[in-house]
């Protein structure tokens, strides 16, 4: 008898660690931000000076469980569903490091959204609609594009790419990037 006692005791004490309070899951629409690319794929992209770099998805990692347990002791008691892309961009023999991260912090609301490519980033972006795009004449509706209004160099390092800015859809990943010097890099494919 005494030692069912302790045992329930055991169990009351430990279930509030073991669960999680609050849980967040993306549905499959948003899990497509970063299900774009397969682990591997090379990309080719083309600038406006006849150059060609070389990307290349290093790794696709999504958190999104539903699982009430909390299996991480070192984790608090909040589990918001993350999915991260990474890749790396060849560019005249440097490579530039880029990701995508979206997150969910709140059920009801919009995913998050974070961009990075070499020395440019956009942290924690609220969407708000896709924003219209034309590249070499075919029309997307699906992007985001980062510029100076929504994105930023590193707070104290130096600008190392001068990346200026990209365009990112929604259903082909990484449409284009260009550089402070002017030079622009468009994504090579079929219907371009």
């Amino acid at each position: 008898m005494k030692k069912r006692y302790w045992i329930i005791l055991l169990v009351v004490f430990l279930l509030p660690v073991c669960v999680y309070h609050k849980i967040t899951h993306m549905n499959s629409e948003e899990l497509d931000w970063v299900r774009v690319y397969n682990e591997g794929d090379s990309l080719f992209f083309s600038s406006n000076t006849n150059d060609i770099d070389t990307a290349i998805v290093t790794s696709i990692e999504i958190y999104n469980s539903l699982s009430p347990f909390n299996t991480n002791p070192n984790a608090n008691s909040v589990y918001e569903a993350i999915a991260y892309l990474n890749y790396v961009i060849i560019h005249d023999n440097v490579s530039m490091e880029g990701w995508t991260c979206i997150c969910k912090r709140e059920q009801d609301q919009p995913i998050e959204q974070s961009f990075t490519l070499c020395d440019r980033y956009a942290f924690e972006l609220k969407f708000e609609g896709f924003k219209e795009t034309v590249i070499r004449g075919t029309k997307f509706n699906d992007c985001i594009i980062l510029d100076d209004r929504n994105s930023h160099y590193g707070k104290n390092q130096p600008t190392v790419c001068g990346i200026s800015g990209m365009v990112w859809s929604k259903s082909k990943g990484l449409l284009q990037y260009s550089f402070e010097n002017g030079d622009v890099y468009t994504l090579i494919f079929d219907n371009l």
